[in-house]
């Protein structure tokens, strides 16, 4: 364990918010990366898809309804991770921009090995 601390130290230096934790939703963002050109492309799509009313914004809401009908991602994991990429992010407003929608999926998206599992299972949520 002594030889972890150091890195332990540098992890906790970084992420601390001068209460000597870390906050777990500031840590998983900063590990996800930019996204693929793929999976951002994959994203536009469904993006413009559900804002049918090219407002520039789809309902949060509207979002989990999609998300429930979809027997791979458990719902309440999803609601979780929303509430807590909303908290993260201060969207207290009910609604994601194309900006938003693309960063929430890169956040969850770390759990995905490849950009063909991430397509296959974001085609899988959305389609109708």
């Amino acid at each position: 364990m002594s030889d972890f601390k150091p890195h332990l130290n540098l992890l906790i230096n970084e992420f601390d918010e001068g209460d000597r934790f870390v906050n777990y939703a500031e840590f998983i963002y900063c590990l996800r990366g930019t996204l693929s050109p793929e999976r951002v492309a994959v994203l536009n799509n469904i993006f413009n898809q559900l804002d049918t009313e090219n407002k520039q914004e789809i309902q949060i809401s509207e979002l989990l309804e999609k998300i429930n009908r979809t027997p791979t991602l458990p719902i309440e994991e999803m609601k979780k991770a929303v509430d807590l990429y909303c908290q993260f992010q201060g969207i207290n407003d009910g609604v994601f921009t194309p900006e938003d929608f693309e960063d929430f999926f890169g956040f969850v998206g770390v759990y995905f090995k490849n950009d063909e599992d991430f397509r296959a299972e974001i085609l899988k949520i959305f389609s109708e």
